[in-house]
């Protein structure tokens, strides 16, 4: 069952880096600590408002807009709605959507607030970031998905980022590094934005082949599940995040293979692109076993090689990122998940050694529910280290992985 500071986060809004709670004309601090701890304070009456900032009549609190509620008629839990209703069919438009064969992309910085949300079966929505609310039900068929999946490697080149909204509140789960297609190091995965915390999983090195694989990048990364998580994704669709770092990114780019062209063409694999962060918030979800909500690491490319000597080390695996669902009912059972990317396989011809690419490590769910009808399954496993190539090295190194939370509210 849900503590008390976490029902009461349930009712917590955002100002300028503080988040007050209303209750008739009395407001209380959940102050800032100066670290992402976000270590709960006592929650005491404050005083010293000013107008501005406690409402006309009794039990209101301030909306996103600027304006008061009255927490009867706006549920502050799932969005107020005002959207509409959302269908994702794969040949309808939805608006702050585009369309690509049967995947929708957002295209707005923004937080999306609809009445209920449906996805038809084969269609994926990807949310670039952005929060969905939906104050309604969330209908997820066959086997659609919402995703903020990191890109796949392809040959030399690293997979993308999760999304190309990057921004001070969006940032997506970044880039792999590129491999070569001549001698050298591998570049290294990206993931090093300063003022970003990391929800999620490290990215897999760049397997070595003579010379250096591209490291793994190294963000600063959430260890410890201190306070609440579902404040945590309250500030996070608020653009109101602690004044210590500007936002949220998820896991981090797998590293780019290295490689040693003696007499030899060849390239070596590019990293995984890391997952980014997905929230979800419905009040209802109904989905099946094959419906999926998740923010996996992309893979790490395969390296190549053709020639007399020479090796080509495979691609590291993105990091796997954040994964937030939180809903009065749950019906069905979705999978959610934030799994690393698998490290691709190095390449030899003649008396060379080539390594495989390390896994990405799994990433960061969250899931925080009333009732719920069946159980639902969650993943949080690294991927699959790469193979070392045929004619000599070592497979790539394993990853860790994540951590998964349920909680009963």
């Amino acid at each position: 069952m849900a503590t008390i500071g976490q029902k009461l986060l349930a009712q917590v809004v955002p100002v300028a880096n503080k988040m007050w709670y209303f209750t008739s004309s009395t407001a209380a601090a959940l102050a800032d600590v100066g670290t992402f701890g976000l270590t709960l304070l006592a929650l005491s009456a404050f005083s010293g408002l000013g107008t501005g900032f406690v409402g006309t009549g009794v039990n209101q609190y301030l909306q996103g807009d600027g304006t008061w509620g009255d927490p009867n008629t706006v549920d502050l839990q799932f969005g107020d709605g005002s959207d509409g209703a959302a269908v994702f069919d794969g040949s309808g438009a939805v608006t702050g959507f585009t369309l690509n064969g049967s995947t929708y992309t957002a295209t707005t910085a923004r937080f999306f607030q609809w009445t209920n949300c449906t996805i038809s079966n084969g269609v994926t929505v990807k949310n670039a970031g952005c929060p969905i609310l939906v104050s309604g039900t969330l209908t997820m068929n066959g086997t659609c998905s919402i995703h903020a999946n990191g890109g796949a490697a392809s040959a030399d080149t690293g997979g993308a980022a999760s999304h190309s909204l990057g921004s001070t509140w969006l940032y997506p789960g970044p880039a792999g590094g590129n491999g070569r297609t001549t001698s050298g190091n591998g570049s290294a995965g990206g993931g090093t934005t300063a003022n970003t915390t990391a929800f999620g999983g490290a990215g897999g090195a760049g397997g070595n082949a003579t010379n250096t694989g591209g490291a793994a990048s190294t963000p600063t990364f959430y260890t410890e599940l201190r306070g609440s998580l579902t404040f945590v994704c309250d500030r996070y669709i608020a653009r109101a995040m602690p004044v210590t770092f500007t936002a949220l990114i998820g896991g981090a780019g797998g590293g780019g293979g290295a490689a040693i062209l003696t007499s030899a063409t060849g390239a070596s694999g590019g990293g995984g692109g890391a997952a980014g962060v997905l929230i979800v918030k419905a009040r209802n979800i109904v989905g099946s076993a094959t419906t999926a909500i998740s923010a996996n690491g992309g893979f790490g490319a395969n390296a190549s090689i053709s020639g007399t000597t020479g090796g080509t080390g495979g691609g590291g695996g993105g990091g796997a990122g954040f994964v937030g669902v939180i809903a009065d009912t749950i019906t069905g059972a979705i999978v959610v998940n934030a799994v690393g990317g698998n490290g691709g396989d190095g390449a030899t011809v003649g008396a060379a050694s080539a390594n495989g690419g390390a896994a990405g490590s799994g990433g960061l769910v969250y899931v925080a529910y009333r009732t719920k009808s069946t159980a639902f399954s969650t993943s949080v496993a690294a991927g699959t280290p790469g193979n070392a190539g045929p004619g000599g090295g070592s497979a790539g190194a394993s990853g860790s992985a994540g951590t998964a939370t349920t909680c009963d509210l």
